[in-house]
């Protein structure tokens, strides 16, 4: 390290560019003395990219005192040469240079020719970043308000569509509109459908009932007929019986068969049997044709006063007598059996209906799916026209 006196540069180290010679009037040197350290020499693997070594001039504050701004260094005369121009502040020194070897240098750059100002060098140290804006950062500009003005550069065919945007724009309507319809015509045949199943199950459901019933009364029917025929067994008994003991007791002069006749009619024969059996002792025919006796006439009056049940209604048949109740169950069997082949075809019908409505669907929803615009309008018509006539035959059935 060497010390050079002031206005002296140590041989072979040339100020740094933008740096004027020391004690230079109007350099700007802050400094009373100042000193310049060589650079040590650096090893060739540790030199930065460039040409050459490097040395490094730094100012150093002298222990005179502190240093003062514009004033120049005593004793310092002229430079020699054009006046070089003011260079840009540098940065302040550190209070204490860092031990340890000493960063390089930059390299020297080439003295500028002689009658020329050196160009300004560029600032030592890091560059100052840019301050920072002060306030918040302004809002960005709402969207205009209004409706939007169409740009005078947009084609003639955006602002009018074509005829042929024109026949699509319809084609599309109209197969908007017949797929539409056929989902309108689907939910239709599908409720009126469902339906119709659920009538015909109502309607076998009253055919099973009816048919129970009807077995059931013709089972009582057939009791009834057979107590009937038992009561006419028993009743021709006991009729040719009493007939023969009072025909033997008169003609064998035989007192005691009349007495048996006697209790056979009074205590083994029934009432109604009794009208039968005067009938015949009257007329002389046989009492199983008895007629009957109607409300009113005498004979019904007499026999009404001795038999109750008679008084308000006539007297029946000899057959009505004993087959009147097995003959009225009968006839509501058969009734029955009616009612209940009745309701079985009335619940085939819904099932036909039911049918119907299912052929609605299947040509309802070929409509849908057809991309030929002809077979949907066709297969729809069908569909239509099956649903108006199974719907027209539905409503003319009964409910159950």
């Amino acid at each position: 390290m060497a010390n050079t006196p002031p206005g002296g540069d140590p041989p072979g180290n040339p100020p740094p560019a933008g740096f004027p010679p020391p004690g230079t009037p109007g350099s700007g040197s802050d400094f009373e003395q100042t000193t310049v350290v060589q650079a040590p020499e650096i090893p060739p693997h540790a030199k930065p990219p460039g040409p050459g070594g490097s040395t490094m001039v730094s100012p150093v504050p002298a222990a005179a005192g502190p240093p003062q701004m514009g004033v120049p260094a005593p004793g310092a005369g002229p430079p020699p040469g054009p006046p070089i121009a003011a260079a840009p502040p540098m940065a302040p020194a550190p209070a204490a240079w860092p031990t340890g070897p000493t960063p390089p240098a930059p390299s020297p750059q080439a003295a500028p020719p002689a009658g020329l100002a050196p160009s300004a060098a560029p600032p030592v140290g890091p560059a100052p970043s840019a301050a920072p804006p002060i306030g918040p950062a302004p809002a960005a500009a709402p969207p205009p308000q209004g409706p939007s003005v169409p740009s005078s550069a947009e084609p003639e065919t955006a602002k009018r569509p074509s005829p042929e945007d024109k026949a699509d724009e319809r084609a599309d309507k109209r197969e908007y509109l017949v797929e539409l319809f056929a989902a309108i015509v689907l939910g239709a045949a599908t409720i009126l459908g469902a339906f119709g199943a659920y009538q015909s199950a109502l309607w076998g459901g009253n055919c099973l009932t009816n048919y129970n019933k009807g077995a059931i009364t013709m089972n009582q029917a057939n009791s009834q007929m057979l107590l009937g025929v038992q009561l006419i067994m028993m009743d021709g008994i006991l009729f040719i019986e009493s007939v023969s003991q009072r025909f033997l007791g008169k003609n064998l002069e035989q007192p005691g068969r009349a007495k048996i006749a006697d209790y056979l009619d009074k205590e083994l024969m029934q009432d109604d049997f009794l009208v039968a059996y005067a009938w015949a002792q009257k007329t002389g025919e046989p009492p199983f044709d008895f007629p009957g006796y109607a409300v009113g006439t005498p004979e019904h009056t007499a026999i009404a006063a001795k038999i109750e049940g008679y008084k308000d209604k006539p007297i029946p048949s000899y057959e009505q007598m004993r087959l009147a109740s097995a003959l009225a169950m009968s006839k509501e069997g058969q009734k029955l059996f009616a009612q209940g082949q009745k309701d079985n075809s009335t619940g085939d019908a819904f099932t036909l209906v039911t049918v119907f409505f299912t052929v609605v669907l299947f040509f309802a929803g070929m409509a849908s799916v057809l991309r030929r615009f002809s077979f949907k309008v066709a297969f729809l018509v069908f569909a239509v026209a099956m649903l108006a006539l199974a719907s027209a035959r539905m409503f003319m059935l009964p409910f159950a």
